[in-house]
């Protein structure tokens, strides 16, 4: 497959695996990563998703293009897609990160219907040692505030609390 980028500067087409044949170049990870994550940025979800399936056939993904696989598929709203090809991985050793896991649960939440799912993935999920972070608290707490769901509010201000977090005061200010 060749992934068409658009110069916008020049308006002209550049066939990047041309480019990169000539300058005998071979992508690694870290570049994968970067063209997903542009190709997001400017509304390309489809050409990331594409982009991402041929590296997984090459078998040159690692925990971060993995994550922005699951960015892709939450932003079309097939969370619950990303979760099972989650769990798929992990049963072959892939090792996630909150990364991972906050990208998924802030899809749920982001499918406003699903937020008692994310709720439940919010316990079941296997964090790091430092435990659910202040990104995964607030994409919950927004959701909730967004839907007057005061019980899941106060179930997550008890979370907190009994997990010794800290509210980031920032993100706050922000709605």
């Amino acid at each position: 497959m060749f992934l068409t980028i658009l110069n916008y500067n020049r308006g002209c087409r550049v066939m990047l695996s041309q480019v990169m044949d000539q300058k005998g170049l071979s992508p690694d990870s870290y570049s994968y990563a970067a063209l997903c994550g542009g190709l997001l940025k400017i509304g390309k979800v489809g050409d990331a998703c594409e982009l991402l399936l041929d590296i997984f056939s090459n078998g040159a993904a690692d925990v971060a293009v993995y994550n922005i696989y699951f960015q892709c598929l939450c932003q079309e709203n097939k969370s619950r897609e990303a979760l099972s090809q989650l769990k798929r991985k992990m049963k072959v050793g892939f090792k996630p990160n909150n990364v991972s896991y906050n990208t998924i649960l802030s899809g749920f939440c982001k499918e406003k219907k699903n937020i008692n799912e994310a709720m439940e993935l919010l316990y079941h999920f296997e964090w790091d040692v430092n435990g659910p972070d202040a990104v995964t608290v607030n994409a919950i707490l927004s959701t909730a505030c967004r839907l007057g769901n005061s019980t899941i509010f106060q179930r997550i201000l008890y979370h907190m609390t009994y997990e010794d977090m800290k509210l980031n005061i920032f993100k706050w200010f922000k709605w």
